[in-house]
């Protein structure tokens, strides 16, 4: 967060100079700047993810599933209540790099990416993990793609040797198969990845002695005891309780993965170690938060699950029934962070963890 806010401040900084207004880094002149640019990165990332979702369902479908996990999740809250954190900030690093990946996304077993391509998406990928490093788990939709092109490499391989009858059935002609392709271009993204992220490991090195840590201390991790049903469920901010619109974004995987093999798949198995990851750390509630939050950076593979469902329904359901069904999750939501901000603002009635009641 500190990298991408940099700009903006070093401009405030210089006209706190020129105006010789107080030049401390703290004041409302400071702050205003940066809190605006979090929420322009927002909107960007929120952009590119359209641009991806349009790109694979009808433009009715993308739209609709942008504003709903927009204005009926946690989203609308950290880009508008809470633009400090860097919630935001991870949302427009993963929409980036969802779009980078979608934008010459693999055909069949062929790659239109160029080495370049390869090292910018890495670029992107340690980006995402710089942001926030958990999310270091979505850099490994790339590596589904280039499982895809080994695999069916192989199969076709396989399928020319089966047709010439010049080798045995079982055998593969290995010289056709495109590692020389393959091999350079994962280590080219591993490479973009550990570029972008060594700030963070120098920074680590410094602070805690090591370039690969977790900065939390001893016993803030429990890997054996995961709380999978309370970050889905539970009343305390749990992810599908607090905003059920993602309970059904997450039923939209299936019509994507159909769609889509590899970023279907990928996209499940990246919520999945998500959830995982969210649920094995000492307050799974993500502490004083709207939501939860630390699932905002899947929230670009979220648009694309509700587009998928949208689309899907489309043929089953009137757009009308859709339209007010979505409508009825943004107002569940804006009540709800009206009812949580009355709370931190102390109105002490107000519950800030939903009941049953």
């Amino acid at each position: 967060p500190a990298l991408l806010w940099s700009p903006v401040f070093l401009i405030t900084h210089g006209l706190a100079r020129v105006l010789r207004l107080p030049d401390d880094g703290f004041s409302f002149f400071y702050e205003a700047p940066v809190l605006f640019a979090s929420m322009l990165y927002g909107f960007v990332g929120i952009v590119l993810t359209y641009r991806v979702a349009e790109g694979l369902f009808s433009r009715w479908a993308a739209f609709n599933a942008v504003l709903g996990m927009w204005l009926a999740t946690m989203v609308v809250y950290y880009m508008g209540v809470s633009p400090s954190a860097s919630h935001v900030l991870s949302l427009f690093a993963v929409g980036l790099f969802l779009w980078l990946w979608w934008r010459k996304n693999p055909s069949r077993n062929v790659s239109n990416r160029g080495r370049r391509d390869w090292l910018l998406l890495g670029l992107s990928g340690g980006l995402v993990a710089l942001v926030r490093w958990q999310d270091v788990l979505v850099s490994l939709l790339p590596l589904f793609e280039l499982i895809a092109l080994w695999v069916g490499s192989m199969r076709d391989a396989r399928a020319r040797n089966q047709a010439s009858d010049r080798v045995p059935h079982s055998r593969v002609n290995w010289s056709e198969m495109p590692v020389k392709e393959i091999l350079p271009n994962g280590l080219l993204y591993a490479l973009g990845v550990v570029i972008a992220f060594a700030p963070q490991m120098l920074a680590w090195q410094i602070l805690y002695g090591a370039p690969l840590t977790a900065p939390q201390p001893a016993g803030f991790f429990s890997p054996l005891q995961p709380e999978i049903f309370n970050v889905l469920f539970g009343l305390k901010r749990g992810l599908f309780t607090w905003t059920p619109l993602i309970f059904f974004a997450a039923l939209g995987f299936i019509p994507l993965y159909r769609r889509e093999r590899i970023l279907g798949a990928a996209t499940i198995v990246i919520f999945l170690l998500e959830a995982y990851v969210n649920s094995i750390v000492f307050d799974w509630w993500g502490g004083e938060a709207f939501g939860a939050r630390r699932f905002i950076s899947l929230i670009p593979f979220l648009v694309l699950g509700l587009a998928a469902l949208i689309d899907w329904l489309g043929a089953r359901v009137s757009r009308r029934a859709l339209l007010v069904a979505l409508g009825a999750f943004v107002a569940w939501n804006m009540l709800f962070i009206l009812q949580y901000d009355l709370w931190l603002h102390g109105i002490g009635h107000i519950s800030a963890q939903p009941t049953l009641a």
